[in-house]
């Protein structure tokens, strides 16, 4: 039955490849394509079909999963390139990227306008969650929509339906607003421990369990003592989101004094050239400040 659904994934970056893979697992007909062809191309040996352009890709898709880097991205791909004409009639078009709520609602309205159907579909985890398939997805879009890409979730972890279209998005604000924040907490304690002569592994050992565990601090903050800086989740993304929920907040008359703090930490780690590395690597920024106070 799986097999007769067929699924183009655009975008097989750090995300989009373990997705791919795992839908491909999963028994569906996948096509996938990637501006970078070579990043795609080991996706054959899983059973995907790599399209050199993404109107191959989506043409005989009954549901298109976009994991674009950013708006300006998905503008390119589905409007520039007239992705968005190559898709079959009422086929769904899934947005999995992170993007502002405005951001979202304009290109659901852009797809929308052209007859197909839209939702946005952020998710978190990371690539560790992408391979598990234990992603936490939020969906925002029509009931029915979220029930025909349902199956397909399944596949990569966990959906819920947050309300309709640009929703996810707002959901997906909120969570890396809380993600943003507690790397820092984490940075912090572990850099002070260490400062204080505490053996900050052990530090780590101890609060995990209590009231302070989370999966943040297991996860970035064995990146921080491992000093493995390799993106799960960039820097420079995370200092996207934050600048979002900058803008959201003022529009909306809400206080963020956390996500000030948060924004500061990530710009300067992207002016001095960190930008790539894993959020995980505030703690060198953090570490760097005290030295230099």
């Amino acid at each position: 039955m799986l097999a007769s659904v067929t699924v183009a994934v655009l975008g097989t970056g750090i995300m989009g490849y373990p997705m791919a893979r795992r839908l491909c697992g999963a028994g569906f007909s996948v096509n996938v394509w990637n501006r970078t062809l070579e990043k795609a191309k080991p996706l054959e040996a899983y059973g995907c079909k790599v399209a050199h352009n993404p109107c191959r890709a989506v043409e005989d898709a009954q549901i298109v999963i976009g994991m674009m880097s950013d708006k300006s991205a998905a503008d390119l791909v589905y409007f520039k390139l007239d992705t968005i004409s190559a898709m079959s009639p009422d086929s769904l078009l899934i947005e999995m990227a992170t993007m502002a709520p405005d951001e979202t609602i304009e290109l659901a309205r852009a797809v929308t306008a052209h007859g197909k159907r839209f939702i946005d579909a952020p998710v978190s985890g990371g690539e560790k969650g992408a391979i598990e398939g234990n992603l936490n997805i939020m969906v925002g879009g029509a009931k029915d929509d979220f029930a025909d890409a349902n199956l397909l979730f399944a596949a990569l972890g966990h959906a819920t339906h947050v309300g309709p279209v640009g929703s996810g998005a707002v959901t997906k604000l909120c969570n890396q607003m809380i993600v943003g924040n507690t790397v820092i907490a984490v940075a912090e304690a572990l850099n002070l421990s260490r400062k204080m002569g505490a053996n900050p592994t052990a530090v780590h050992q101890a609060l995990r369990g209590g009231f302070a565990d989370s999966v943040i601090l297991r996860e970035h903050g064995q990146r921080m003592l491992n000093e493995n800086f390799t993106p799960g989740g960039p820097a420079k993304y995370m200092l996207d989101i934050l600048l979002a929920a900058e803008d959201v907040a003022k529009k909306n008359d809400t206080f963020l004094p956390l996500v000030q703090v948060s924004k500061q930490l990530f710009e300067t780690m992207i002016t001095k050239g960190r930008g790539d590395q894993d959020i995980s690597g505030v703690i060198s920024e953090l570490s760097e400040v005290k030295n230099n106070s």
